[in-house]
């Protein structure tokens, strides 16, 4: 996994600083700096759909089958795979609930098996398997995670919000 781009990166400070100022101001005045570091690297992976689409270089099928594949119960899986594959389709879903929520209307057309999936129950429950695996060897820290599944509705509003402004100020960040 690669680690988090280098604040110079000018996309991941200025979501960095819109994520910060929106989660100030609409959710909490003491949120860790590395939620916001997440959430900022979260928009710059998801830049590119190949990153929104793909776990571990595999085509996404549905998140059905990806949840089947990690369930260690009746798969041979690592807990960092299965931590991994929780850690995306937790991302995938707060990005899409956030930031793109017309994608989740393709996700069940394309791919049937979603159907019954609600979407946002999945994400905090993925975020929270996934805080709950520990390992030392892969970014974000648990807590992280764990605060993305209690706080999942206050961090899909919050890159709604960002999504409204990039929508309405294409000059935003510019000096």
């Amino acid at each position: 996994m690669r680690e988090l781009p280098a604040p110079s990166n000018p996309l991941y400070a200025l979501f960095r600083e819109e994520l910060g100022e929106a989660i100030l101001r609409y959710v909490s005045s003491r949120e860790p700096a590395e939620t916001v570091d997440y959430l900022a690297d979260l928009l710059v992976r998801f830049m590119h759909t190949d990153s929104i689409f793909r776990v571990e270089g595999r085509p996404l099928d549905s998140l059905s089958s990806l949840l089947e594949s990690s369930d260690p119960m009746t798969a041979a899986i690592d807990t960092e795979r299965e931590r991994e594959i929780h850690r995306h389709v937790g991302d995938f879903l707060l990005f899409a609930l956030g930031m793109y929520p017309p994608i989740l209307r393709e996700v069940r057309w394309r791919m049937g098996s979603d159907l019954v999936v609600d979407f946002p129950a999945q994400a905090r429950q993925s975020y929270r398997i996934a805080s709950e695996i520990s390992t030392t060897k892969t970014p974000p820290a648990p807590e992280v995670l764990a605060r993305l599944s209690e706080g999942l509705e206050d961090y899909t509003f919050t890159l709604s919000v960002l999504r409204e402004r990039l929508l309405w100020n294409p000059h935003m960040g510019q000096a």
